[in-house]
């Protein structure tokens, strides 16, 4: 006997209401995205004789939960990461505002610029090799625990490359020089100890004012208004000067010759045997390596020391 329709489940009435919407914006993705979906469509249709298809069908209402699933949990993670990336920037705002950077020798926290400030490294004008002979000498010496040194390297380092050699040990000041002419040999204390992020900002900054700088110049030059051929000249040799330094910057960021780093004696001296090393130099026992003026060797002070305290 014929009696009413039986009502459609609730859930069969959620299917035809939503399922017809998400295949249109499934279309959409499909079209968005090309080609790998139109593939697997022909591997369906043409291998598989339309069975996924017709298995998606059936499991129409199950589908239907996993995407409003996949959506709430994409959305939840889009969140966390949002969340992740806002406390990612405020820390590293609060990482640089803790960034200083000086000359090498100028007061530093703790200083008494008056009294003279205790000082740590090869004398203006001596042989380099003297102090890394007597120096290496300290290092063998050392005995067991944690211990202070200036590392030096056999040349300029990346930041990355650097912190690649001082695994284990803890970056306190990094000493760079950038590759500009007369640029001189500077020190950036290391944020939170980390020595990619601090020497990272110190890149960046080089490279906004260079990029500003060369703009400028290349502006002036094309304006025509410099009537003087030498200093136009000047211009010129200028902006290549300032291009070279930005190639380096950008394609190496080579610019730390030496760290200030703490840790353990074994590290230490094992450093120090590593032929990219040049000195690992102890700093005096129960110096503070956050007070003392410690001066590294620049890779190319082979035979004279040209950076360093006054003897």
């Amino acid at each position: 006997m014929g009696g009413p329709p039986a009502r459609p489940h609730l859930l069969a009435r959620a299917d035809d209401a939503v399922v017809p919407r998400l295949q249109a914006q499934a279309r959409a993705t499909a079209g968005g995205l090309g080609l790998p979906l139109r593939l697997l469509e022909r591997i369906d249709h043409g291998v598989l004789q339309g069975r996924a298809a017709r298995s998606l069908f059936r499991r129409r209402r199950l589908v239907t939960l996993v995407t409003v699933l996949l959506g709430v949990s994409g959305a939840g993670v889009h969140f966390d990461r949002y969340h992740d990336l806002e406390q990612a920037e405020a820390d590293a705002r609060v990482a640089a505002a803790a960034q200083a950077v000086r000359i090498p020798g100028d007061p530093l926290a703790g200083f008494d610029s008056v009294g003279g400030a205790a000082a740590h490294g090869p004398g203006l004008g001596s042989d380099p090799q003297d102090w890394i002979d007597q120096r290496r000498g300290v290092l063998a010496g050392l005995g067991p625990g944690t211990h202070s040194a200036v590392v030096s390297f056999d040349g300029f380092r990346s930041a990355d490359v650097a912190a690649g050699l001082l695994v284990g040990l803890t970056p306190l000041r990094a000493q760079y020089r950038l590759p500009d002419v007369g640029a001189p040999a500077l020190e950036t204390d290391v944020a939170a100890g980390d020595l990619e992020a601090s020497v990272g900002r110190i890149v960046a900054d080089a490279l906004a004012a260079i990029v500003e700088e060369q703009m400028a110049l290349q502006d002036l030059v094309d304006s025509g208004t410099v009537e003087d051929p030498a200093f136009e000249a000047d211009n010129r040799n200028r902006i290549e000067e300032l291009r070279a330094v930005r190639n380096v910057l950008e394609l190496t960021g080579e610019v730390v010759f030496a760290v200030v780093v703490e840790g353990d004696r074994d590290l230490l001296v094992a450093l120090g045997e590593r032929i990219d090393v040049r000195l690992v130099d102890p700093l005096p026992e129960g110096a503070d390596p956050l007070v003392v003026a410690a001066f590294g060797l620049l890779p190319d002070d082979r035979t004279t020391v040209t950076f360093g305290r006054a003897s």
